[in-house]
């Protein structure tokens, strides 16, 4: 790897979905974005060997710059997607899905708060580890031409409609849900993720997936774009958050349960939020996963510094009410990252209680492996601030050769409980794909910019 410049670079203010759409075509794209203050465009990264990288000590990791403000994020580090198959005992052989490791050397960091935007310093990787695939590396000048060239000179995009279709009927899936409950009934687990897959009618532009996650992204929404796949979430689930404070790493997770659609009428989008407070059947299934999760939590942190900040509150993101918990605590000494991972990974939040137990049954009712829907994405700075999220509301594409069409594919579960309705978790999962069904399209912003074009943020 060539260092080019080492000095961070002040930007004009623009967009992210701006430069996005001005990316070189043909080109790895890995974006993180949302809807926090800061959104991360990776413009220097390489792949790393995924086992080398997890049997690290997570404090080996950590090699913060000397100079730099730490109120502001370290882009440069390591940014995770995690295949749920690694780390189920019921997924093996064909069909499992690597996880994937990159290390990124440099990057755009916007500040949406304050309307700035920088490119960071560049950074070499501090581990005595090899790249698994060639470099990608962008000059500083040629970011700076993006930046400069004017915004009128974007294509205006076409609307481009995306149709899932459900893998199984309607009655298939109803029937599994009856099954689950019987299962439920006779003692075997308390609660169950239970997925749905479905396989788009057709294959999305960038520009369209751009549009896609600008409009529609949760604060944990990503667009990575690369010769071989291609992975566009709207996740607005955070899975854990590893946080350097006063000597200690503080671990954070949110787990989410409990879902409504939202309403365009103000009377009755209030009516809804009420109707999930007061839901019984989602309060306990949240509980029972605060439960899951603080038991997860116990096995990396420090004794008795386990909380439950908060059993669980009502937030609103663009199309759906959730119900999210707060659960923190202090992380023992002398763990490698693999090692946190694998005593937390798969998400409880989309496994279900016990874990092991609806493990099994999830690859006996779905069958199929889950690959990295349901998995994670992160992203570890060298500072060792690590934020991930849970691929949930992900479309996933694979290609044939280098960025040939992709076939895309989706998953939406719900939790099932005691309390469940067949039907009702039937509605539940198509309001979650619901927002695959509406038309999209790139949009461009004037020199002014657009005060009602959408914004990328980011909790990355």
């Amino acid at each position: 790897m060539i260092a080019t410049e080492c000095n961070k670079r002040e930007l004009p203010w623009k967009e992210p979905a701006e430069i996005l759409l001005r990316w070189p075509a043909m080109t790895p794209l890995l974006f993180l974005g949302g809807g926090g203050r800061f959104s991360f465009l990776a413009t220097s990264f390489w792949q790393l060997s995924t086992r080398e990288f997890l049997a690290q000590p997570y404090t080996l990791l950590l090699s913060a710059p000397s100079g730099e403000d730490p109120s502001q994020p370290c882009p440069c580090g390591y940014w995770g997607l995690l295949s749920f198959d690694d780390f189920s005992p019921f997924s093996s052989g064909a069909g499992c899905k690597p996880s994937l490791i990159f290390r990124v050397s440099q990057a755009l960091v916007f500040d949406h708060m304050h309307k700035k935007v920088w490119l960071s310093a560049f950074r070499d990787c501090p581990l005595r580890m090899p790249p698994m695939a060639p470099a990608f590396h962008i000059l500083p000048d040629e970011i700076e031409e993006m930046f400069q060239s004017s915004a009128s000179q974007l294509r205006h995009g076409r609307y481009q409609t995306l149709t899932p279709i459900p893998r199984c009927l309607d009655a298939h899936y109803l029937d599994m849900v009856s099954s689950v409950l019987e299962e439920i009934r006779c003692g075997r687990y308390y609660q169950i993720n239970l997925l749905r897959y479905f396989d788009l009618a057709e294959s999305p532009r960038r520009d369209s997936l751009i549009s896609l996650i600008c409009q529609r992204g949760g604060p944990y929404s990503a667009l990575w774009d690369t010769q071989t796949f291609c992975l566009a979430s709207l996740s607005p689930e955070c899975f854990i958050r590893l946080q350097p404070e006063a000597g200690r790493i503080q671990v954070i997770t949110c787990p989410i349960k409990g879902t409504i659609q939202r309403s365009a009428d103000s009377a009755e989008d209030k009516a809804l939020r009420s109707q999930l407070r007061q839901s019984q059947k989602d309060q306990a299934e949240l509980h029972m996963i605060v439960d899951l999760m603080r038991n997860d939590l116990n096995s990396i942190s420090r004794p008795g510094s386990v909380r439950v900040l908060s059993p669980g509150k009502l937030r609103s993101f663009p199309t759906v009410h959730h119900l999210i918990a707060d659960i923190r605590s202090q992380l023992s000494d002398g763990l490698s990252i693999g090692e946190i991972f694998h005593k937390l990974c798969p998400a409880g939040s989309i496994t279900g209680v016990p874990k092991r137990e609806v493990m099994e049954a999830i690859r006996a009712y779905e069958g199929c492996h889950r690959g990295y829907f349901m998995g994670n994405l992160f992203r570890l700075g060298d500072q060792g601030s690590l934020d991930s999220s849970v691929l949930i509301r992900t479309l996933w594409g694979e290609r044939s050769g280098d960025f040939t069409p992709c076939r895309f594919s989706w998953a939406a579960g719900s939790g099932l409980t005691l309390g469940s309705i067949p039907e009702c978790e039937l509605e539940e999962i198509r309001i979650k794909t619901r927002v695959l069904e509406e038309s999209f399209r790139s949009y461009w912003l004037s020199d002014q910019g657009d005060e009602n074009a959408p914004a990328f943020h980011s909790n990355f």
